[in-house]
């Protein structure tokens, strides 16, 4: 029997942080789970429902994405990272969130189940958050969520932006190359 006594808003489980403009737990609880294939949220069992409640707590981008269909869940800072997608994506099977990512979202989606941590450092990708396509750049790590028989009832992922990494490092590197060649070219020049 599915525990039903489990708050999901923030509200409901009496916190007051983090951010009191966090939008997602209302949209959650608001949304109508009953036409997707994992219920109603009183059907939900408690590993569910706490781990939607952990995800809303957290200032990372965090997604979870359940069943097989890997219907899709996420919070605030997730919903950045969506853009335009969201939030049409929430309670899909996030193959369907951004259709650039589709066959991406279907190999780790297969490879979780399968019981692998995927993790992946600087991952780029094209991001439609913006009023135009953007490359970015993510960390992302990918973990099975287990329902209380041990079996694999779900995804949770941790995605965390390193554009700025990503660039600042390419501006270093390209620096250096320069450096070289002028250095290169100097040595040419004192020997010739």
């Amino acid at each position: 029997m599915a525990e039903t006594s489990i708050p999901l808003t923030l509200a409901q489980a009496g916190a007051t942080d983090p951010a009191p403009e966090a939008f997602m737990p209302a949209m959650i609880a608001g949304f109508d789970w009953a036409a997707t294939p994992l219920g109603p949220i009183d059907t939900w069992s408690a590993i569910r429902r706490r781990t939607v409640q952990l995800i809303c707590r957290s200032d990372i981008a965090i997604a979870t994405m359940w069943g097989p269909e890997g219907i899709l869940i996420y919070n605030d800072a997730c919903a950045a990272l969506l853009g335009r997608h969201h939030p049409g994506s929430l309670g899909q099977p996030a193959a369907q969130a951004n259709p650039r990512m589709k066959r991406f979202i279907r190999d780790i989606l297969a490879r979780v189940h399968a019981g692998e941590t995927v993790v992946l450092h600087d991952y780029s990708l094209v991001s439609d958050r913006g009023d135009s396509p953007e490359q970015i750049w993510l960390s992302l790590s990918y973990t099975p969520i287990l329902d209380a028989d041990g079996r694999i009832d779900g995804v949770h992922a941790a995605l965390t932006e390193t554009t700025n990494q990503v660039r600042e490092r390419e501006e270093v590197e390209t620096a250096l190359r320069q450096s070289m060649k002028m250095g290169s070219s100097t040595r040419r020049m004192e020997m010739g």
